[in-house]
């Protein structure tokens, strides 16, 4: 079974932010948190990354992804009930598929 599919959860209360910071990657490029992890999971085979957002934070995850912008799925998750419901709010997204 191969796995194609990628879900990042970053509509947490408290946590949302986190993917917009820059760090320094391994080659000493300074790149967002959340540009960071897209490229490791593309690296890794994934051919299509979703990412779960509160209701207007899009744009700034789309900026922050640079690059890799026109190669995710952004998922809203219209209220912040958890993890769990941040996966069930991507069901479209997984549909049948592993990831």
């Amino acid at each position: 079974m191969k796995i194609t599919k990628a879900l990042i959860t970053a509509a947490g209360r408290n946590q949302r932010t986190l993917p917009l910071q820059t760090l320094v990657d391994r080659d000493g490029v300074p790149k967002t948190v959340l540009a960071i992890i897209i490229e490791e999971a593309l690296s890794a085979g994934i051919e299509q990354v979703g990412v779960v957002v509160q209701p207007g934070d899009q744009r700034e995850f789309a900026a922050a992804a640079g690059a890799h912008a026109g190669r995710i799925e952004f998922l809203e998750q219209p209220e912040p009930l958890g993890y769990g419901h941040a996966v069930w709010c991507a069901r479209g997204f997984t549909a049948a598929s592993p990831f």
